[in-house]
């Protein structure tokens, strides 16, 4: 009787796998009638078909196989892939003012994290008519229709569940206004030494002021830069500033500033 002739094996393990820290995979081995898993890290057993697997790092596994009838040993390889990063953190950005009925924005940005991040926009104190749109996305918009301070919280979650919120503050304002100084002081005693103007949600803006005899001292094209009024004499001056909100309202003032330096 003629001897059979050995096997040859096809050993396989199955596809690369990627988990959570602290999450297990089950691994399965085939085409062998014995195995033999290594490195043994994190492995349920090293010596059956099946096996799971729980490593904190990313490991590349081998299983070898036998048989009675085979032509030798044969290997496979399978990867547990464990993602690792910095913790997840999220910025919901600077409190801030705006001004009129158009849309503004919640924009927020994320640090860490272990990627496929979801995230959730929610109103926690404020004006409940004004709904957020894009409310699960990284930067969501609302439409004002009543002036007040809303406080909105912002939340992601990653791929392995790990969540980080971070909360907003904005002062709506309906009636876009210019408040515009008649008086400054820059006397270094840190009360009232600047003329600033000041005004939210302006798209345009610019102010001059001019001395007695018409000549320019200050002109500006930033609402946040002040004049400290050390190029002048005390006195009286005239301003023209006109501006435009993000709204289409136009401001055109046009008035008189009191310097006193004493």
């Amino acid at each position: 009787m003629a001897a059979t002739a050995p096997t040859p094996l096809n050993i396989t393990a199955g596809s690369d796998v990627t988990i959570c820290p602290g999450v297990s995979t089950t691994l399965t081995a085939s085409g062998a009638l014995y195995y033999s898993w290594s490195p043994p890290t994190a492995l349920s057993s090293t010596t059956t078909a099946i096996t799971n697997a729980n490593p904190t790092s990313t490991v590349t596994y081998t299983v070898t196989g036998d048989g009675e009838c085979s032509t030798g040993p044969a290997t496979a390889t399978v990867t547990v892939t464990v993602p690792t990063g910095q913790t997840l953190a999220i910025d919901a950005g600077p409190d801030q003012e705006v001004c009129g009925t158009d849309p503004f924005n919640l924009s927020a940005a994320t640090t860490g994290g272990l990627a496929g991040n979801t995230y959730a926009w929610t109103l926690v104190s404020g004006t409940v008519a004004d709904s957020i749109n894009n409310p699960t996305s990284i930067t969501a918009f609302v439409t004002p229709t009543v002036e007040n301070t809303n406080t909105y919280q912002v939340t992601v979650t990653d791929s392995c569940g790990n969540t980080a919120s971070d909360m907003v503050i904005i002062n709506v304002i309906l009636d876009c206004k210019l408040n515009v100084p008649n008086v400054f002081t820059p006397n270094g005693d840190g009360k009232n030494d600047y003329f600033l103007v000041s005004g939210v949600g302006l798209k345009s803006y610019s102010a001059s002021i001019f001395d007695r005899w018409g000549r320019k001292v200050f002109e500006s094209v930033d609402v946040k830069q002040s004049w400290d009024g050390k190029n002048a004499d005390d006195g009286t001056f005239y301003y023209v500033i006109k501006a435009e909100s993000n709204a289409g309202k136009l401001f055109d003032e046009k008035g008189y500033l009191l310097r006193i330096g004493k």
